[in-house]
């Protein structure tokens, strides 16, 4: 028997319905392993839809946001620690940029809206950084997007990328980023979770 495929309405469902917000920002074991079970494949199948071109979801804001959740939240998840953790981020930045551009993000409710703004934060292009605090400080009304988007910014501006990535990605620390990330860095464990870098 052929499993239902997952909709982008099952994907906002879960993330902002069935979940507690807690999960967005607490890495844990448990949480990685269901959204693993229940949402691995679909990343990958609606990622390589998404590279196919024309993804059906992007004609609604919603349809954009759920792309959004399953490229640059729940692959977190699912890979954690791992450099394919990452693999989604251009799509995410992609879905973003368009869903920006149609002006559909005013579409998204503003206590869902600093998910579209994430894939900004999460780029190691100080460009993208700098769009993100201007998003999160024009077009939020909660002012916790906005600072942290300062910090990430604050961390591109210093190092040029994120150092918490470095081992994932196998990427050789400068001598800055061990006494950085010895030090405690921008509090790892938070940001690389599911809502974060």
């Amino acid at each position: 028997m052929t499993p239902t495929p997952i909709t982008a309405d099952d994907i906002l469902a879960f993330w902002f319905d069935e979940i507690e917000p807690k999960h967005w920002y607490q890495a844990s074991h448990e949480f990685d392993a269901m959204v693993r079970r229940r949402f691995g494949k679909t990343i990958e199948a609606e990622a390589r839809r998404y590279k196919e071109g024309d993804h059906p979801w992007l004609a609604t804001a919603q349809g954009s946001l759920a792309l959004i959740l399953l490229f640059d939240q729940f692959s977190r998840n699912v890979w954690r620690g791992s450099n394919v953790a990452f693999s989604c981020d251009p799509l995410a930045l992609d879905v973003a940029r368009t869903l920006i551009e149609r002006g559909l993000d005013w579409a998204i409710p503003d206590e869902h809206r600093a998910f579209v703004y994430m894939p900004f934060m999460h780029s190691e292009d100080l460009t993208d950084q700098e769009l993100c605090v201007t998003y999160a400080e024009e077009r939020l009304s909660d002012p916790s997007t906005a600072r942290h988007a300062r910090l990430h910014r604050d961390v591109i501006v210093r190092f040029g990328r994120f150092p918490y990535r470095n081992q994932a990605l196998g990427r050789e620390s400068t001598e800055g980023e061990r006494v950085y990330l010895e030090s405690g860095g921008y509090a790892p464990g938070q940001i690389e979770s599911a809502k974060s870098s």
